[in-house]
């Protein structure tokens, strides 16, 4: 008997910082850590989204699974390996949370990059109508320029459940956080930089 397949990961980083280090802190994201997490074996996509409320950016990695977070590459240059720039910026944030996640339904598939909008809804494992909330993923998933899909917590994010919904348009990200599944919802906009 074949083992099964292993579900992909999914690191989500939520960031705040000072207004002040705004464009240092974008111009470390997007020239050095995200290239860096991309050029490493088992990172499979990049995201970056922002919106106005606190926290104000995410960062999302689709991982081929968990287990890359223990190879030498990435222990490598994370950590007490991080770079002096990566070390400088988290410490300067306000608020930096980093949550893990398997991806539960459909199981490996990545974000989908042609949606600029994310919306996320972090709902406890106890609350959740497992068939209820799957019947509305699989709705969502058929829907022109919308699809959903949901991770089961690992670590700190233990029994949580996130729906990862992507939107072609704010108005549907929005519309997909308020169906009535409760939870906490945030809503984000693609990250634009803003030449200053």
């Amino acid at each position: 008997m074949s083992a099964p397949p292993t579900r992909f990961g999914l690191i989500l980083a939520q960031l705040d910082l000072p207004t002040e280090l705004e464009d240092e802190f974008n111009d470390w994201y997007d020239t050095e850590h995200i290239p860096e997490r991309l050029g490493l074996p088992g990172f499979r996509t990049g995201r970056r989204a922002e919106r106005a409320p606190f926290p104000r950016y995410i960062a999302t990695y689709d991982l081929d699974g968990l287990v890359v977070l223990e190879s030498a590459e990435y222990k490598g240059c994370s950590g007490v390996n991080r770079s002096p720039w990566t070390a400088r910026m988290l410490k300067k944030t306000r608020k930096f949370d980093r949550r893990l996640y398997e991806q539960v339904l459909p199981g490996n598939e990545d974000v989908a990059q042609a949606h600029a909008h994310t919306a996320l809804r972090f709902l406890p494992e106890k609350d959740v109508d497992r068939a209820r909330l799957d019947a509305h993923l699989i709705e969502v998933r058929q829907q022109h320029g919308a699809t959903a899909r949901l991770f089961s917590g690992r670590e700190k994010a233990a029994h949580e459940y996130l729906v990862f919904y992507t939107a072609q348009t704010a108005e549907l990200a929005a519309a997909l956080a308020r169906a009535p599944f409760g939870g906490a919802t945030e809503v984000y906009g693609p990250y634009v930089r803003v030449a200053s």
